[in-house]
């Protein structure tokens, strides 16, 4: 799972990265209407960006815990 997650956000990511360049691009040619719907895309892909990495984050944090647990086991014994 926490592959599939970070995967995604890669390619989120990248989305955005290929987004921006597209913005600028629009903007250097004067087209301001098909740059502003760029940015507004960009900023809902921030969004599921966003709700990502917060996944991904606790999804870390959960292994790490059960991997001290597991230690802590080992170590008592």
């Amino acid at each position: 799972m926490l592959g599939t997650k970070d995967s995604k956000v890669n390619t989120l990511v990248q989305i955005i990265e290929q987004e921006v360049s597209g913005a600028i691009q629009n903007i250097n040619e004067g087209r301001m209407e098909d740059a502003k719907a760029k940015l507004e895309y960009v900023k809902r892909i921030t969004g599921k960006l966003n709700s990502l990495n917060s996944a991904l984050i606790k999804s870390v944090n959960r292994e790490l815990k059960e991997f001290e647990e597991h230690i802590k086991k080992v170590t008592a014994s």
